[in-house]
């Protein structure tokens, strides 16, 4: 199995060209490694939008370490998929919800303020960490690659607008040759946003 890399992207602040943005890079080799560095960036006071939940654990970690009260975690899935698909789902949904922390369920991350506004959401609000891990809609042959890069492309189109003027997103993703050639800090260049080293 190969490390696990996370990558951590700053938009530019919105009257500033896009190809001035600033950079970041973050390199976690494994999932605690990416709640490390998450954690290391993040405060109890920071607004954190967390993509693509599986069983939704991870959420539960970060909202235990720093307080759910500015977590907003979700899922792509419904939540009858989500039980299906993970026994301990029930179980950890209802101490993340203890936590404070906001859950949301068929949450396309390539359309985030569509989603918001369908499920009644504040379409205006912002985040300061915006957080996506090892996102990957399957298969592993070079046309896999493309469909992993254009989601990527609007993964982090759809999040520029809910970003503070100092806000990230953060990429988890592992380091194998099959995920580096999704070729991630040309996505994230063509998307306004650089990685910081």
């Amino acid at each position: 199995m190969g490390k696990k890399q996370k990558r951590t992207l700053r938009a530019a602040p919105k009257a500033a060209p896009v190809f001035f943005a600033p950079t970041i890079l973050d390199v976690a080799p494994q999932l605690s490694g990416a709640m490390n560095q998450t954690l290391a960036s993040c405060g109890a006071s920071h607004k954190i939008l967390l993509i693509g939940e599986g069983d939704f654990s991870y959420a539960l970690g970060l909202a235990l370490s720093l307080g759910g009260s500015n977590i907003l975690a979700t899922s792509y899935d419904s939540l009858r998929e989500l039980n299906k698909k993970y026994a301990d789902c029930k179980s950890i949904l209802n101490r993340l919800k203890t936590t404070g922390a906001q859950v949301l369920h068929g949450i396309d991350g390539t359309k985030l303020p569509e989603c918001f506004e369908r499920l009644g959401e504040n379409k205006t609000q912002s985040f300061d960490r915006i957080v996506f891990n090892f996102p990957h809609l399957g298969g592993s042959l070079p046309k896999d690659v493309i469909k992993n890069q254009e989601m990527l492309r609007q993964f982090i189109g759809s999040s520029r607008n809910l970003l503070t003027a100092n806000g990230e997103i953060h990429i988890a993703l592992r380091d194998t040759l099959f995920y580096q050639s999704w070729q991630i800090e040309r996505l994230a260049n063509s998307r306004g946003f650089e990685l910081k080293r």
